[in-house]
């Protein structure tokens, strides 16, 4: 069906995921394009939830916000599916697994462009300078406005996303993990080591 929503954001409610710059993007977003809507799904601490919905309010978009708090599984998927862009303005993440389930759906993400970012995603990621609210909300406007460009968005992501099963991902998470601890261990392996090592074999 056509989409629900402009955006949607899927995450917890954290500061360091950017959930109130989530809200002045959103507010620049709506004074460019009025009446433009974001779905909002995830939970935290009752503290943050309670003041983003001031924010919400404060900023007069409560009519065009909804917060979803927590959805089963299959829900957060249909708001999430049925979304024209994704919005990530995290300051602090890992590997961006929220980005993948967004492109695997085909639905064009926006985030700030963590220096990781770009090794994993490439081209594949509509990125804004970390805090720069402005330009983020700028980011996805344009993808909003430009249906073309919008349609090749979300090409690229699912093309992107469909590269990234979870056979590939596992063991490159599997052997960063190993080699993390690895080196972890060599760095404690200054006499005392070898012993441990005749208990492993």
């Amino acid at each position: 069906g056509p989409p629900l929503y402009d955006a949607c954001y899927l995450g917890r409610f954290h500061p360091s995921k950017g959930i109130l710059d989530l809200v002045s993007i959103w507010r620049s977003v709506c004074d460019r394009r009025p009446g433009s809507t974001l779905a909002v799904i995830g939970t935290g601490r009752q503290s943050v939830v309670d003041k983003f919905a001031r924010e919400v309010q404060v900023n007069h978009l409560d009519d065009v916000i909804t917060i979803y708090g927590y959805l089963p599984r299959d829900e957060a998927d249909r708001v999430l599916s049925s979304s024209k862009t994704f919005l990530l303005p995290s300051r602090e993440e890992g590997f961006g697994i929220s980005l993948l389930e967004a492109m695997s759906y085909g639905v064009p993400p926006v985030a700030y462009g963590l220096t990781h970012f770009g090794d994993i995603f490439g081209e594949a990621l509509t990125t804004a300078p970390i805090g720069n609210v402005q330009e983020f909300a700028e980011k996805a406007l344009e993808l909003l406005e430009d249906e073309a460009l919008r349609e090749k968005k979300a090409t690229v992501s699912r093309e992107f996303a469909a590269g990234f099963s979870w056979e590939i991902v596992a063991p490159r998470e599997v052997e960063a993990i190993a080699s993390a601890i690895h080196s972890a261990e060599s760095l404690q392996a200054t006499g005392e080591g070898s012993s441990k090592d005749d208990n492993r074999r």
